[in-house]
């Protein structure tokens, strides 16, 4: 059985390598130390000039500090720092009391220390993906990432970022996360990144034959080049060396034109079709982001909620519909559910049915509101209002989805990007 030992209060100290840099509110531990002493003792290491260092019990030491105690019952035990830092990392992580960035430290420090994966699995009792991950959040702006923790940030929401290759990209998205724009931020700093990919191997293709410009108002449009997909090599047109090839960059486009003499109306009419197109093309960018959202909601919610209430209504709207009986569609049910929609659905979707009813409800009500081409633009980019796709928002913020500010301009019509005209 380890000796305890009742040692002064001013020869303990923090450890300087404690993973959780913060203790906490500790006036209610104070206010029971003081009434009924400690009935656990610490756990400390010796050091230099007759002082010992804090392994365990950090909470304890700052709330009998606060209580006016004057000394502590202590086991003093004998650990190398590798070991010391295992200790008070597996004994926060049991408590559950770091936050996942605190963890991430807590793991370098142990790497640091010459411990390998195996070890710190080990000691921790957490798996080598957890720890992996854990890790990769040191590679973010700290200070961003304690503010999104702040915010309420997951540690899903900070594995979603780190799918970012571009630091910068993480960084700036950290900035969203625990408000209503994060999905949002995310899908469009990965379409940055894909883009970040393409144009450089499309570019490359058209300059073969094609020099930028900024301004192709007196040019005859060709060709588009969609810079989220790969693109085929693109041929050299036959009559290259007899016109002038010019491309400009706009979006999530590469526009191809060539030399054309041309009217003042038709010079007016197609740079008019060109900031409809353009318009258009990123009205497009954004409906998809939103409806990924908006499934992306769907999918994640399958804890039970109270939504007995929410569902009657909705189903009572669906089914007295002056449109008819809506139907419901069986792709969707069966993507938001993770089910095989060929291979016995039926008995798969009653099986569901039966571990979440009220999930699967949701499910099939969502599918008969959603569409995914639903928007709020015309064929000419300018504003249309869509009641259909204002009842999605309605079912979907009933069920707590935030929409983000650039949804809210969309549905609104106050979005810059809605055309409003010559």
């Amino acid at each position: 059985m380890n000796q305890i030992y009742h040692i002064g209060i001013g020869k303990l100290k923090p450890h300087p390598k404690n993973p959780r840099t913060d203790v906490g509110d500790v006036t209610e531990l104070a206010e029971s130390i003081k009434a009924n002493g400690i009935f656990q003792n610490l756990t400390v290491v010796k050091s230099d000039n007759d002082t010992y260092t804090v392994v365990i019990g950090h909470r304890r030491l700052a709330a009998a500090q606060i209580a006016g105690l004057q000394e502590l019952p202590c086991v003093i035990s004998e650990m190398d720092e590798k070991t010391q830092v295992a200790t008070m990392l597996s004994e926060n992580i049991q408590r559950s009391s770091l936050t996942v960035i605190e963890e991430a430290k807590g793991f370098q420090m142990m790497f640091d220390l010459g411990a390998s994966m195996k070890e710190i699995t080990a000691k921790t009792g957490l798996s080598e993906t957890t720890v992996r991950k854990r890790t990769k959040l040191l590679e973010l702006d700290y200070e961003a990432v304690c503010g999104a923790t702040a915010r309420g940030a997951t540690l899903q929401d900070f594995c979603d970022v780190n799918t970012l290759n571009d630091i910068k990209l993480r960084n700036k998205v950290l900035s969203d996360i625990g408000t209503p724009n994060f999905r949002a931020s995310l899908e469009k700093a990965k379409t940055s990144e894909i883009i970040q990919k393409n144009k450089p191997e499309i570019i490359e293709q058209l300059e073969r034959f094609a020099v930028k410009t900024n301004d192709a108002s007196e040019l005859a449009f060709v060709d588009s080049y969609y810079l989220l997909e790969p693109t085929d090599i693109i041929p050299i047109p036959a009559d290259a060396g007899h016109l002038e090839y010019y491309y400009t960059e706009n979006g999530h486009y590469i526009y191809l034109y060539k030399e054309k003499l041309k009217t003042l109306e038709e010079i007016k009419a197609d740079k008019r079709a060109e900031d409809i197109r353009f318009r258009r093309n990123e009205l497009e960018e954004l409906q998809a982001v939103y409806y990924k959202c908006r499934i992306d909601f769907i999918r994640n919610c399958s804890e039970k909620k109270k939504v007995l209430s929410i569902i009657l209504n909705y189903m009572a709207d669906l089914f007295c519909s002056d449109k008819g009986l809506i139907g419901y569609s069986e792709e969707l049910i069966a993507s938001l559910l993770g089910i095989n929609r060929n291979n016995d659905y039926e008995d798969n979707l009653r099986r569901k049915y039966r571990e979440n009813p009220e999930f699967v409800m949701v499910c099939m009500i969502y599918s008969a509101l959603e569409g995914e081409h639903m928007c709020y633009y015309d064929n000419d980019a300018t504003y249309l209002s869509n009641v259909y796709l204002d009842k999605v928002y309605g079912f979907l913020c009933k069920l707590g989805y935030e929409m983000s500010d650039e949804e809210k301009l969309l549905q609104n019509g106050e979005h810059e990007l809605f055309y409003k005209g010559a």
